[in-house]
């Protein structure tokens, strides 16, 4: 009996030791095992990207050079293939590559394309790569609104804010944007199905993951998300879009660049999801991804700016209100059977955004209160524990968990988190124990 007891023992930490996890592959997990799995048309991955920076790790695989870059890949391949079973090619790899290391702070969706048809744009598989998991309420606050953008945001910051997400709201919300990305049959598609995706082309893609990610928090029980959300989709897109058109050298030649602004307009589709899921009589339920796949088509198709008032809102950012005004003033006279509601929803955009923004915009100085101070991040217990995954992932982890909670100075937190996010490149080079 104290044999079985003592094997039983054994297998246990051999188990623990073998699922060692940090909070975010747990989190990964979760999603993949009860949403992402239950796609059925094509295998949908969301990338752990601990593990995979684990893999890096014992493989030697960080660096520059292009040796180091194809090795990567080639660990991509045998991690979607262990994953989901599909063999995606050396050039899909690579495609792959960057959003696990140079770019591995975006939150992007990805699908690997098979052969095209005339009506239907077919997927081998969508990868889904969150955002760094080294964060906390005010950094994630700064990347979603881009608030470190220069010559942006006047009389603007994150203390001024009126009303804020949590970090875990914000944190699920993100992956749960991108997972709609994969799962939209219908408007991201129809842009591999074009030579060229128009600006709203995009913006139908956009409003569908936006609202997808919305109906599924309320089915996981994150309520009243709706009008808080509409406040940062409004001032990230008329503050942001503002600074594309005035800054179009840093879209390196995308022609979608210059219209980020009315792109992430998705005001209007938040709002009609948030008036169906509260409305008193007949309410929106969402109780399965179904139910959600086919609500979130809907409201897009009733919501979102047709291509004409897509284009109206356009030209405002270009030109101004004063010209965009009098310019679909004169359509509607001359032309009103193709401008019919243009100029109202253009009208409504021009109020909307204004109301909206005085709803949430705010400076406020910081204050000088006694602030927390973290112990320096050094490498010497990492690079001890770099080849015991279990301990390393504690080690993360509980750094993780007191950036999630530091009142220290944002330049400070900003830091940190760069530390993190560069930490297992760092561990590659363990031998002389850097502080940082």
């Amino acid at each position: 009996m104290k044999l079985n007891l003592l094997l039983l023992a054994f297998m246990v930490i051999l188990t623990v030791s073998a699922e060692a996890r940090t909070d975010f592959s747990k989190t990964i997990q979760y999603v993949q095992e009860k949403y992402a799995n239950q796609f059925e048309e094509y295998p949908i991955l969301i990338f752990d990207k601990d593990e995979l920076s684990y893999r890096y790790l014992q493989k030697n695989a960080f660096g520059k050079s292009k040796e180091k870059e194809v090795e990567r890949a080639n660990i991509i391949v045998e991690y979607v293939k262990e994953k989901t079973g599909v063999e995606i090619t050396m050039p899909e790899a690579m495609g792959y590559e960057p959003y696990t290391t140079v770019l591995k702070g975006s939150a992007v969706a990805l699908p690997v394309l098979g052969r095209t048809s005339k009506d239907k744009a077919n997927y081998v598989m969508c990868a889904v790569f969150p955002a760094s998991p080294n964060s906390n309420q005010k950094l994630e606050t700064h990347r979603i609104l881009q608030l470190d953008t220069p010559d942006s945001y006047e009389n603007v910051n994150f203390e001024g804010l009126q009303e804020k997400f949590t970090y875990e709201e914000m944190k699920m919300f993100s992956l749960y944007h991108e997972l709609g990305h994969c799962m939209d049959r219908t408007f991201m598609p129809e842009m591999y199905l074009t030579y060229e995706a128009t600006p709203h082309d995009v913006h139908l893609g956009e409003s569908f993951a936006e609202v997808f990610g919305l109906l599924l928090l309320e089915m996981e029980g994150y309520k009243n998300l709706g009008l808080k959300r509409a406040l940062y989709r409004n001032l990230y897109s008329t503050v942001m879009g503002k600074w594309f058109v005035d800054n179009p050298q840093n879209g390196f030649g995308n022609p979608l660049y210059k219209s980020g602004g009315p792109i992430y307009y998705l005001v209007p589709s938040i709002l009609e999801a948030r008036k169906r899921l509260e409305k008193r009589k007949n309410p929106l339920v969402v109780t399965s991804l179904e139910d959600i796949k086919i609500a979130a088509k809907d409201i897009v198709e009733t919501a979102a700016y047709s291509s004409r008032s897509f284009s109206a809102v356009n030209y405002w950012f270009f030109e101004g209100q004063e010209k965009a005004l009098d310019m679909y003033q004169e359509y509607h006279i001359k032309m009103p059977e193709l401008f019919d509601g243009v100029l109202g929803e253009l009208s409504e955009f021009i109020f909307q955004h204004e109301y909206l923004y005085e709803k949430l915009a705010g400076f406020e100085e910081s204050k000088n209160s006694v602030m927390m101070e973290l112990p320096t991040l050094g490498l010497a217990d990492f690079c001890i524990a770099k080849n015991d995954k279990e301990e390393l992932f504690k080690l993360i982890q509980s750094e993780r968990t007191q950036l999630l909670s530091w009142v220290g100075p944002y330049e400070d937190q900003l830091e940190r988190k760069d530390s993190l996010d560069s930490l297992f490149e760092d561990l590659q080079e363990c031998g002389n124990a850097v502080m940082f």
